[in-house]
């Protein structure tokens, strides 16, 4: 079992958690962890194919928070589950995927 590099906190929406990790690219990855870990169990799916999910905006906290709706829009329209995780973004930090 793989360290968590995250933390789920109570919150006011429907769910809060603290993502971190050496670098910007790790603490998107840790992010979309704690996003998937709540909807399954990870160690009970098999990964079955790759996708790729592309996301942009304006400033980092935007793009984090549109990369996670893109991964649930995906879930949620094609029931696609991830498991796993490659954060990349692009030099100017406007790009995640």
């Amino acid at each position: 079992m793989k360290a968590v590099s995250y933390r789920y906190i109570e919150h006011t929406a429907d769910l809060g958690f603290e993502a971190w990790g050496r670098g910007l690219e790790a603490m998107f990855t840790h992010a979309a962890e704690a996003l998937m870990g709540v909807m399954v169990d990870p160690e009970t799916v098999e990964p079955a194919g790759k996708r790729t999910i592309k996301a942009q905006a304006s400033g980092l906290e935007s793009l984090l928070v549109s990369w996670l709706n893109e991964l649930l829009y995906v879930f949620d329209t094609e029931q696609w589950v991830f498991t796993r995780f490659d954060g990349r973004t692009s030099p100017g930090g406007n790009r995640c995927g």
